[in-house]
């Protein structure tokens, strides 16, 4: 929706001729298959959800890293309860498990590139 309030700003700056060039050029691409701008919707979320899970992931590292602190100094079987202890133990291997690292491309912002964008990152999420 932000983008087609700024395309509608930008558009009313020019001559009514260019204006219906510009508003022609602009159906093509939202009519298109994969409708782009519902794509880049979704970029955007999928964008939003991995820095959630790489902020969830920094959180789980922490954790962990100072409970192998206490357990290097002897002071983890003393602060935790055995099922503390255990609910630590899988946590740490459902953390451990949830860190991926994916190489992902670039959107280089090309309207036209997107198609391309788009299923090599989805491939990468369906993996």
């Amino acid at each position: 929706e932000y983008i087609n309030k700024e395309w509608r700003d930008s558009i009313q700056t020019v001559s009514l001729q260019q204006q219906k060039t510009e508003n022609r050029k602009y159906t093509e691409v939202i009519e298109d298959n994969q409708e782009i701008l519902n794509l880049v919707s979704q970029g955007m979320e999928v964008v939003t959800a991995l820095k959630r899970y790489e902020n969830d992931s920094e959180d789980k590292t922490r954790r962990l890293e100072s409970l192998n602190n206490l357990r290097s100094k002897g002071e983890f079987a003393s602060e935790l309860s055995q099922q503390e202890r255990e609910a630590t133990v899988q946590a740490a291997q459902r953390a451990t498990v949830e860190l991926l690292q994916l190489q992902l491309l670039v959107f280089s912002g090309n309207p036209r590139n997107w198609r391309a964008f788009w299923k090599s990152f989805k491939s990468f999420g369906d993996t």
